[in-house]
């Protein structure tokens, strides 16, 4: 008589085997590819989510210079409206005469509501514009103008510190001096606008083009009547991918490549209540 017990109790014994050498191996393979491929998409996830966020800041950056540049730079060489003659003829106010000859060094006959100097080389360059007020302007910082511009004068002066990538605004107020209004700035270019008119039409303002020039070619600063503004911009993040040719910059050449993120944005600003 057999003992059915014993019988399958050697049956399932038999059946019992574990995975083989090479299954073993085929498994952590397969684990260590899944957890490779895991890893390399996170970390594109976070480069990604870097760069984006440098980006949005650039932007951010930028609109907001732009926002507070926009007032004093289309309001330059404004004049405020004096009391009617007795012919009902507009007459402007003469308390208005541009920038101060102590800080743009052109002779006292000059009245610029705008002036610039060109840096040497590629370093950024520094702009001056003006205009007058009614007693309630206040300059870029938000500040009022000294007693001795009081209804005169507003004026505001940009420039880059290149120690600190900061982009500084300086008014009127020397007590005040110059403050940075943001940072992360790599060049700031500015070009100056002349209309020219043709002969035969030349009060006609629908024929005018403007001609751009830099500072060190300007011969007569009373003649700008718009102003283009590039600003180059510089991220946070050292990891943000390089894909492609480079960007070009504000200098007109190539933009580094050392794993920052780098904008360059333009803007164009007519003085739009200029006399000229």
């Amino acid at each position: 008589m057999y003992n059915l017990k014993r019988i399958i109790s050697r049956k399932s014994r038999t059946q019992q085997t574990g995975a083989s050498l090479i299954e073993l191996m085929v498994g952590i393979t397969i684990g260590m590819l899944i957890v490779i491929a895991a890893v390399g998409t996170l970390m594109f996830t976070s480069l990604s989510s870097s760069a984006s966020t440098d980006n949005n800041r650039l932007q951010q950056k930028a609109e907001l210079f732009f926002r507070l540049f926009r007032l004093p730079v289309e309001q330059a060489g404004a004049m405020s409206i004096a009391s009617p003659s007795g012919n009902y003829e507009v007459e402007f106010s003469k308390d208005f005469t541009g920038l101060p000859t102590s800080l743009t060094g052109l002779p006292s006959t000059t009245q610029a509501s705008a002036f610039g100097v060109n840096a040497t080389g590629t370093a950024a360059d520094t702009l001056n514009v003006a205009y007058q007020h009614e007693g309630d302007g206040r300059d870029c910082l938000g500040n009022t103008p000294p007693a001795a511009d009081a209804n005169k004068r507003i004026q505001n002066r940009y420039s880059v510190n290149a120690a600190t990538l900061e982009l500084l605004c300086e008014g009127g107020n020397a007590v005040t001096g110059a403050q940075a209004i943001i940072d992360g700035v790599e060049d700031f270019q500015v070009v100056y606008g002349i209309k020219t008119f043709p002969s035969d039409t030349p009060l006609d303002p629908t024929t005018y083009t403007y001609r751009f020039y830099r500072a060190d070619q300007v011969t007569n600063w009373d003649a700008i009547s718009a102003v283009s503004i590039c600003l180059q911009l510089r991220g946070d993040s050292t990891s943000s991918p390089s894909v492609g040719t480079l960007p070009i910059g504000c200098a007109g050449t190539a933009m580094p490549s050392d794993g920052r993120l780098r904008r360059a944005y333009t803007r164009i600003y007519s003085f739009r209540n200029a006399l000229l």
